[in-house]
C-alpha cells in the first residue's frame, strides 16, 4: 500500500505541475476577472453537461441552442481560452483514467446484467 500511496501523490503531483492543469487554472482567474462572464460560462457548461448526460427527446433543437451560445460565447477571447484549456485538460484526464481502467483487474461483470 506505501507503494501505491506513493506513486498516487507522485501522480497528483504530476498532474497539478503539468502544463495542461496550469494553462487551465490560467484561464480560469482570467475568466473570473470579466466579471458576470463567469457566470454566463459556467451555465452554459452546465446546461451543456445536461443535455450530454440526458436522453431527453428533443436533442435537435436543445444541440442546435447549445451550439448556437457556443458560437456566440466563443467570440470572447477569454472565453475561447477557458473552454479550449479545460477540454485540453480534461483530455488529459479522460487519458488517464482510461489507462487505469485498462490495466487494473476488477471484476465489473455484474453492472452488465
Amino acid at each position: 500500500m506505501n507503494d501505491v500511496k506513493f506513486y498516487t501523490d507522485n501522480l497528483l503531483e504530476a498532474i497539478n505541475n503539468s502544463e495542461e492543469y496550469l494553462n487551465y487554472k490560467k484561464a480560469l482567474e482570467r475568466l473570473k476577472l470579466e466579471g458576470d462572464l463567469i457566470n454566463h460560462v459556467n451555465e452554459f457548461r452546465r446546461r451543456r453537461f445536461m443535455f450530454q448526460t440526458s436522453s431527453s427527446e428533443d436533442t435537435f433543437e436543445n444541440n442546435q441552442r447549445l451550439d448556437t451560445e457556443y458560437d456566440w460565447l466563443l467570440q470572447n477571447p477569454v472565453v475561447m481560452e477557458f473552454l479550449n484549456a479545460e477540454f485540453v485538460y480534461c483530455r488529459m484526464l479522460r487519458h488517464i483514467k482510461s489507462k487505469m481502467r485498462k490495466k487494473i483487474d476488477l471484476d465489473l461483470m455484474f453492472l452488465d446484467e
